[in-house]
């Protein structure tokens, strides 16, 4: 292998790429072109340097004989286990045509949550720096000045100019003691962050957290009720089908249940029973439906419901997110702002009562 190509498969495929390749190859194996042929034409079509490097292997595969999933399998770094086991559900079924299309649409949605939470943070993300640069602008360059006004007079400063003096201080003085406990903190909570107890414990924090954690939910319930419904409606067994959809999940916490449900529904106990046991992620709503869905067997089509609903509230509820983060930030730093402006003019208005 050369040095080009190792450095090529370090690369990820654009999840832009992945959706067109997802969706071209569904609409020209729908006309009635063939696998290898449908293939070479992508190939010809694509500009991403790592998915043409996947299709040359692929298509070679092919030729010689191998399924297009065995092909896919040879690269898990760039197309997941549901990705691939759907691909297998559709060769096997006949149906690689609707597989393809369930996978294009959960590329496509995933893409759309993740451009939309981007958006909806770029500017409450914006005023938070602003707020930090405007603290640490006064701190370093504004006080020291209003420090040396005020040495020059014999007067008792109050105890929040005191305070306001000793911070600035403190901040050009110890810089390099702040930076480095960021810089602990920070690698810290991304040594901690990479094993499995660590993850799953910021993740349960995360879930906790007002808003955010609510975020969090409806889209793993979403993920989770779509994924599982698209399985169901293939030849994959239900405990697959649930081991699958964990992997897809993003919050561990949600990961490992979907994992538990899996190995519980394998010794004959409910879906809905095991999802009961943990009322904190599992609101009572998903759990009524699933048991409805399990007793009266059209769970796939009560899942697909739920995947709407799921789907509607995520997308409101982070269209509405940078409307409400931007006056808490504008708040705090009002507040902050006040703060140290009633830190200056007080000591100024004793001085000056007292000339």
């Amino acid at each position: 292998m050369t040095i080009a190509e190792k450095f090529i498969i370090l690369q990820k495929i654009s999840i832009n790429a992945k959706i067109n390749f997802t969706n071209n190859l569904r609409v020209m194996i729908k006309s009635g072109l063939s696998l290898t042929a449908a293939l070479k034409t992508l190939f010809k079509q694509t500009k991403d340097k790592k998915l043409l490097f996947i299709l040359e292997k692929i298509i070679k595969q092919v030729e010689a004989g191998d399924s297009f999933s065995v092909g896919l399998s040879n690269f898990p770094r760039d197309f997941s286990s549901l990705y691939i086991n759907m691909v297998i559900a559709g060769e096997k079924s006949g149906k690689l045509e609707e597989a393809l299309q369930y996978l294009a649409n959960h590329l496509r949605k995933t893409r759309e949550l993740k451009n939309k939470i981007k958006s909806a943070l770029i500017y409450p993300i914006f005023l938070l720096v602003l707020t930090v640069g405007v603290i640490i602008f006064i701190l370093v360059y504004v006080v020291p000045k209003i420090t040396a006004l005020f040495s020059e007079f014999s007067a008792e400063l109050p105890w929040a100019t005191k305070a306001l003096i000793d911070l600035s201080y403190f901040v050009r003085q110890q810089w390099w003691l702040i930076l480095s406990i960021l810089i602990i903190l920070a690698i810290s909570y991304w040594r901690i962050n990479r094993s499995l107890s660590g993850k799953l414990f910021f993740h349960r924090l995360y879930l906790k957290l007002p808003l955010i954690g609510g975020i969090i939910k409806k889209d793993n319930l979403a993920s989770l009720s779509r994924t599982f419904t698209a399985l169901l409606s293939t030849d994959i067994s239900v405990t697959k089908s649930l081991r699958l959809t964990a992997q897809i999940l993003n919050n561990v916490a949600y990961r490992q249940i979907v994992e538990r449900t899996a190995e519980e529904v394998e010794k004959g106990v409910s879906i809905y029973q095991v999802f009961e046991r943990y009322p904190d992620l599992f609101s009572p709503l998903i759990i009524q439906m699933v048991m409805v869905g399990e007793k009266t067997g059209t769970l796939d089509n009560i899942l697909s419901d739920l995947t709407e609903y799921y789907e509607e509230e995520v997308s409101r509820v982070v269209t509405n997110l940078s409307s409400i983060i931007e006056p808490i930030i504008i708040v705090l730093l009002g507040i902050v702002i006040a703060g140290i402006a009633v830190a200056v003019i007080m000591p100024t208005y004793s001085l000056s009562q007292q000339m």
